[in-house]
């Protein structure tokens, strides 16, 4: 064969595989008329090959995109090639069809450059794959950016690991500070938590699991720990190895604290309704000593011997009645007398007995807050809650220590009330209390507001002066945290609702001796030794008495004295009707009677009394006999 029918041979095959390639071979001289149109370029375009060869190039190439044809003939024209160039060519049918190209000059055999060729490839297909990966990676940042949980992809193979942005900003991590890979991860678990963390997913790993869940801590950049909830999905290869775990980790630490908190409550309140409970039933046992006791002087001269006697009687029982009334602060069963009160006006009135109460070796400061709003609470708690505090800072201080008393207005949007658990968003009158004493432990700060839950040593205190604090606070809407650290001292900030009202004007009563003169009272209690030392005393003043010891035989007595009765004295929880309930059937019997009523403690849920704009009047047991006779007194001389 020569070499003129291996040349036509080599010319065969070439144009063979121009007509069978699958990308679009075009060739054109430098005036960009076509010259050779394989069957892909066909199919590309829609052009057969006897309409585009003989025609410019620049019917395949859309107005907007001129200058690109310019820029080919020139870049062919002086030998030069163009490797891929993505862009838009235009089909036959005017459509608009996305291409990669590549273009290379054609020489003629002594070297001159005669034309050129394109090599076409439709990648429509290519980028709407490109589109779609684009769309899911920008869909999967949106949703890393809206869940609050932090993600991570770690590679099973070679230890490395990607991590959302929520990682850094959850945790307080720089990313130059945590190392991309799963050894920095371990070192961040807390150490009492890494073995079991890591067994346990090791354990899925052997079962072949798909998934894996574990509650653990894990360190902030602050060496504080967090309580995450981390839920892992596992990739395995085609043989069954693990080569991918793609977590979330959701903090759980404000929903724990949020449990403790509520745990703590449930506890508190339990703990509140025994102590209520029995400060109820105390209290009545106290009266019937007090009474008696208080009945006893009355009859005998300061000379007689028994008469010093009686009195420490009733100052033992005075004693435990304060003790009773601790615990009825805590249990928040007391019956308050809430007022529009400025809270500088409550610190300044008790500054003597703060100083007295810290001693002259502790330095006091007294920051008030100007034009303080005003709060709506019983003025003797409030004083009682800076009283407990104070005593709490000096015990935990020693000489040369601070204390510091303040307060400020403070508004809280809901940001700053979500960081204080249990607190809504508003207007609040700040009370702070900070000390630079020994400061408190976690485990003592868990404890903190528990009754009886002391650090002293024995005989040095009840363990009730803070759990009188929290229990003051909540009976008045409030509300209390505390910051303590070891060595560092102790804020309590105290934060009451302010209230847009005119102060409440006090007026001081008259102090009169009162004695009666034969009018009916109505008597009505339960506990039979105290009903009947009550009913006897008030005898021996000029009352007469009609003592009940239920609703029903008040009520007979009531309708047999239509009219008659000027004064009902009753405890609020009797059995089967309650005092209220009963104040308002003797009112339908008897209009004119005025009100008293007494109690142990007051369960506010069956209670339907509010001192502030009820015209009735109440005592807290344990009372002096001669107060109950004063205020008895009193109340019908404003009748008359």
């Amino acid at each position: 064969m020569d070499e003129r029918m291996q040349g036509q041979d080599a010319i065969a095959r070439l144009a063979a595989i121009v007509e069978g390639s699958e990308d679009a071979i075009i060739g054109y001289g430098l005036d960009g008329i076509t010259t050779d149109w394989n069957q892909a370029a066909t199919r590309l375009y829609g052009y057969s090959a006897e309409e585009a060869i003989g025609k410019s190039i620049s019917v395949i190439v859309p107005s907007s995109r001129a200058s690109e044809l310019t820029e080919i003939l020139n870049t062919v024209s002086t030998g030069g090639r163009i490797r891929q160039l993505d862009t838009l060519r235009q089909r036959k049918d005017g459509s608009l069809v996305e291409v990669s190209f590549s273009v290379f000059p054609i020489t003629a055999q002594n070297g001159a450059v005669i034309g050129g060729a394109s090599i076409v490839r439709d990648i429509t297909s290519r980028k709407q794959v490109e589109e779609e990966l684009r769309r899911g990676e920008e869909r999967f940042r949106l949703l890393a950016q809206a869940t609050k949980d932090a993600l991570s992809d770690r590679d099973m193979r070679n230890g490395a690991m990607w991590r959302s942005d929520n990682f850094w900003e959850q945790f307080g991590y720089s990313r130059k500070e945590v190392e991309p890979d799963v050894a920095a991860w371990r070192e961040l678990i807390h150490p009492e938590d890494r073995d079991r963390v890591l067994n346990g997913f090791q354990t899925s790993l052997a079962r072949h699991a798909d998934s894996h869940e574990v509650e653990y801590r894990f360190r902030r950049a602050d060496d504080s720990y967090a309580v995450v909830w981390e839920r892992t999905y596992i990739v395995y290869d085609e043989c069954g190895k693990p080569i991918r775990a793609l977590s979330a980790m959701t903090d759980l630490s404000d929903r724990r604290e949020l449990e403790e908190q509520f745990r703590q409550a449930q506890k508190m309140e339990a703990m509140g309704r025994l102590a209520g409970g029995i400060a109820h039933d105390f209290n009545n046992l106290l009266m019937v000593i007090g009474s008696y006791a208080e009945m006893m002087r009355e009859q005998l001269s300061a000379e007689d011997g028994l008469h010093k006697s009686i009195a420490q009687v009733q100052r033992a029982a005075d004693r435990a009645a304060s003790l009773t009334q601790q615990l009825l602060a805590f249990s928040r069963k007391q019956v308050i007398s809430p007022r529009i009160i400025d809270l500088n006006t409550v610190i300044e009135d008790g500054l003597k007995i703060t100083k007295r109460l810290i001693g002259e070796d502790i330095a006091l400061s007294i920051l008030l807050g100007k034009d303080l709003w005003a709060i709506k609470a019983d003025s003797g708690q409030i004083g009682q809650v800076l009283m407990n505090l104070c005593i709490n800072a000096r015990d935990a201080m020693q000489s040369n220590d601070e204390l510091t008393i303040s307060t400020d207005n403070v508004s809280l949007n809901l940001e700053e009330a979500q960081k204080r658990p249990g607190l809504i968003p508003g207007n609040y009158v700040a009370l702070v209390v900070r000390d630079t004493g020994t400061g408190m432990t976690d485990e003592v700060q868990a404890h903190l507001f528990d009754p009886f839950f002391t650090t002293k040593e024995a005989g040095k205190g009840t363990g009730l002066g803070l759990s009188i604090v929290y229990g003051v606070v909540k009976q008045n809407r409030g509300y209390i945290s505390v910051d303590s650290q070891l060595g560092r001292g102790s804020t309590f900030t105290i934060y009451f609702p302010a209230v847009d009202a005119p102060l409440t004007m006090t007026i001081t009563p008259e102090t009169r001796k009162y004695e009666g003169r034969g009018q009916i009272i109505l008597l009505v209690e339960d506990e039979d030794a105290l009903r009947e030392s009550m009913s006897a005393y008030l005898d021996q003043h000029g009352y007469k008495v009609l003592a009940a010891s239920n609703g029903a035989q008040a009520l007979h007595f009531a309708k047999g004295h239509a009219g008659s009765i000027q004064a009902l004295v009753t405890d609020i929880i009797l059995p089967k009707m309650s005092g209220p309930e009963l104040a308002r059937k003797v009112t339908e019997i008897s209009p004119t009677v005025v009100t008293l009523y007494m109690s142990g403690y007051t369960d506010r849920e069956l209670m339907d009394y509010d001192p502030e704009t009820s015209a009735a009047k109440f005592l807290q047991k344990p009372f002096a006999l001669r107060t109950l006779l004063e205020t008895i007194g009193e109340m019908i001389a404003q009748q008359k």
